[in-house]
């Protein structure tokens, strides 16, 4: 088995890049996809439903 993201590693970065995910790049996409490989989907599903609660009014009117 190769390497597996711990819960403080996740919590250190995840969060940034679920804010990120609407940018019009694909990198923060394209990371999202390999952090998948390292940490559980479930875990992963978590924070984006966290992240989709605290967007704010400008980015949901697509701004």
């Amino acid at each position: 088995m190769g390497y597996e993201m711990s819960e403080y590693e996740a919590s250190s970065f995840i969060p940034y890049l679920i804010q990120k995910i609407g940018d019009r790049t694909d990198t923060v996409r394209e990371l999202l996809s390999l952090i998948k490989l390292v940490y559980p989907v479930q875990k992963l599903f978590a924070y984006v439903m966290g992240g989709l609660k605290s967007i704010n009014a400008t980015t949901r009117a697509g701004e």
